[in-house]
C-alpha cells in the first residue's frame, strides 16, 4: 500500500518550483503519493513551465474562500474539540514574537487550518510536507492540532527571519526539518536551539 501523504508548496505552481516538480516524481518512484496542496494560485507572470497548467489543474488551493469554505472549516475546528481548541490558544498565546495584530491573523489561520483538516481527512494523509517556514507552517501546525496528521518543513533560505514569527513552534512541532544548505543548517541551531526537531538533514535542492 502507498504512502499518501500532503505536498504543501505556497504559491504553487512559481519560476523555482521546477525543483519541487522534480522532488515529486522521485517520491512518486519511492512509493510515495504525494496530493498537491498551496495557498493560492501564483500570479500567470511566474507560473511560465511548460508544466504550469497541468501542475494548476492537479493542485488543491486553500484560498480564496468561498462561503462553504468557512462553514466546512468552522465545523472541522469545532469537531476537533475543546483540548485542540486550547492547544490552538496556547501556540497562539506562546507565540513571543508576535505583534497583537499578528495573534489575530494566527488566530484566523486555525480557520483556515480547518480546510486543510478536511482535506486531510477526505484524502487519507498520513503526512504533510511544507516547503515554507511561513504562514504555511503555521497552517500545518495548526491542522496537525486539529487532526493528529504530522508534519515537516523545509527551509529554502536565504534567511529564516524572512519567513515571519512564530519559527520556535512551528520547528518544535515538526515530526522533522530540512534545511537547504550547512549554513542555514548553522544559523537554525544557532537561533532555535532548544526547539529544533530530533531529526534535521540537510538537502541541497538543484
Amino acid at each position: 500500500m502507498k504512502t499518501k501523504i500532503g505536498y504543501f508548496i505556497p504559491q504553487f505552481p512559481g519560476q523555482t518550483h521546477i525543483f519541487l516538480w522534480r522532488e515529486r516524481q522521485f517520491l512518486a518512484e519511492l512509493g510515495i503519493e504525494t496530493d498537491l496542496v498551496s495557498t493560492q494560485p501564483p500570479p500567470r507572470a511566474i507560473a511560465s513551465h511548460v508544466w504550469a497548467e497541468e501542475a494548476q489543474k492537479n493542485t488543491i488551493y486553500l484560498f480564496p474562500f468561498a462561503a462553504k469554505d468557512f462553514i466546512n472549516s468552522f465545523l472541522e475546528v469545532l469537531k476537533a474539540g475543546p483540548a485542540a481548541w486550547w492547544q490552538c490558544l496556547a501556540v497562539i498565546a506562546k507565540a513571543r514574537d508576535t505583534s497583537l495584530f499578528e495573534k489575530v491573523k494566527l488566530l484566523a489561520l486555525v480557520l483556515v487550518a480547518g480546510k486543510l483538516a478536511r482535506l486531510t481527512k477526505t484524502k487519507g494523509w498520513s503526512h504533510i510536507h511544507v516547503h515554507s517556514c511561513a504562514n504555511s507552517a503555521n497552517i500545518a501546525l495548526f491542522n496537525s492540532i486539529l487532526t493528529g496528521c504530522t508534519y515537516s518543513i523545509t527551509l529554502h533560505g536565504p534567511t529564516l527571519e524572512v519567513y515571519g514569527s512564530n519559527q520556535e513552534q512551528k520547528w518544535k512541532n515538526a515530526a522533522f526539518a530540512i534545511v537547504i544548505s550547512q549554513l542555514l543548517l548553522n544559523d537554525v541551531k544557532n537561533k532555535l536551539a532548544n526547539f529544533l526537531p530530533k531529526q534535521l538533514a540537510v538537502a541541497p535542492m538543484s
